[in-house]
């Protein structure tokens, strides 16, 4: 009897420990990484917005917050010159690389960690180089990477020129902040967004929020109509041009100057 009292004291104690530990590593975590907006509803008259990241942490000297999207396949095609004729002359499918990549820094990559842990957090784009995997049904060119960097950077789905502010608000404790843009190319899902502080080197704490992305209203109804019913979604979209057309035409009719 004595032995099964002491058995059940330990897990008692046992028991409360791990509920107190539990308790503590909530308080400190809890609601410290902040995105504001953390839900983006598309519209018809959408053309791209931003959030703001921030969040109080320990004391660091470097912190980097990475915004990204799932894996995706892209198919591009290779032009090349046949007989004085640039054409498509290969179809590349690249895969194993995120949707969007938006990054912000308090400084260079370099001045805050190593190149290995760059590599490990997949930290700035040439982390991600060794991610892609390329398909083709002719040689590759070697080039494809960079082909592919140059396609989402100008549609802005990767965007690596974003600054994070660091302020001191207590003893230990700092205010990190950024602001990151959000391209109206960026595909309805969810996003994670990771926050990483650094010091000397060294990473001392890491966060993770997420971003959700919706359509709604007219884009919403367009796009379940063409995956759901074709045939609506073609006719709708012939009654839609003429109409456009008809108005378009009527309201140059009217202009001054243009004769009836």
């Amino acid at each position: 009897m004595a032995g099964n009292r002491k058995i059940e004291w330990f897990i008692y104690l046992v028991g409360i420990a791990l509920v107190a530990g539990s308790t503590v590593f909530a308080d400190e975590n809890q609601d410290s990484l902040k995105i504001v907006p953390d839900q983006i509803r598309i519209g018809t008259f959408y053309h791209g917005t931003e959030i703001q990241v921030s969040a109080n942490v320990a004391a660091c000297d470097g912190a980097v917050i990475i915004l990204e999207g799932s894996e995706e396949k892209v198919e591009l095609n290779r032009k090349g010159r046949e007989a004085f004729i640039w054409m498509n002359v290969a179809q590349i499918t690249i895969s194993g690389l995120p949707q969007a990549y938006i990054m912000a820094a308090s400084d260079k990559l370099d001045n805050i960690c190593s190149k290995e842990t760059q590599e490990k957090l997949s930290l700035g784009l040439e982390s991600l180089r060794p991610q892609m995997e390329v398909h083709s049904d002719q040689s590759l060119t070697g080039e494809e990477f960079d082909q592919f960097l140059k396609l989402k950077n100008h549609n802005g789905t990767y965007d690596t020129n974003n600054k994070i502010n660091l302020k001191s608000v207590s003893s230990g404790r700092q205010e990190i902040s950024s602001i990151l843009p959000i391209p109206s190319q960026m595909s309805p899902g969810t996003y994670k967004i990771h926050l990483y502080c650094f010091r000397q080197g060294n990473l001392v704490q890491g966060e993770i929020g997420s971003l959700k992305i919706e359509r709604v209203g007219l884009p919403e109804l367009m796009i379940n109509l063409a995956n759901k019913h074709a045939a609506v979604y073609g006719l709708l979209a012939i009654v839609i041009a003429m109409a456009v057309g008809i108005i378009m035409g009527f309201i140059f009719s009217s202009l001054p100057g243009r004769e009836h």
